[in-house]
């Protein structure tokens, strides 16, 4: 961006962080979509992440630990979190269908991961969402 001699220094900073701000909130949000229209089809991984996003997968892990201060399995995980609950709680999905729309291989791998993350098994989840 071509800037003008006569705006202020702190202009300039604000503009510089403002930009900054929104490539990160960029980056962000299109790496959370991404994850969220691969994981029912198994194909959710770092490698595939990179070459959508057209670079090397340690560049990759690299800008994300440095922008975001996370890595990708931490936002896999998070996009789980917040995918898992809704589909939980309203009662009409089998525990095997949200599995599979989470992307993991068994239901077990998906009841391990929800009770680390929630501190119930999904089922009991469910059960507390019916009664709510």
């Amino acid at each position: 961006m071509k800037r003008q001699l006569h705006e202020s220094p702190e202009l300039i900073a604000k503009l510089d962080q403002y930009q900054e701000d929104a490539k990160v909130t960029l980056l962000k949000n299109d790496t959370r979509s991404w994850i969220r229209g691969h994981l029912p089809t198994g194909t959710c991984d770092l490698t595939q992440l990179a070459a959508r996003l057209n670079c090397d997968k340690r560049t990759l892990q690299r800008r994300l630990e440095r922008e975001l201060s996370c890595r990708v399995s931490d936002l896999v995980n998070n996009v789980r979190a917040e995918m898992c609950l809704p589909l939980l709680e309203s009662g009409v999905f089998p525990m095997q269908a949200i599995t599979e729309q989470l992307g993991y291989a068994t239901s077990g791998n998906f009841s391990h991961f929800f009770q680390r993350r929630f501190c119930y098994t999904p089922r009991d989840w469910s059960r507390l969402a019916m009664t709510a």
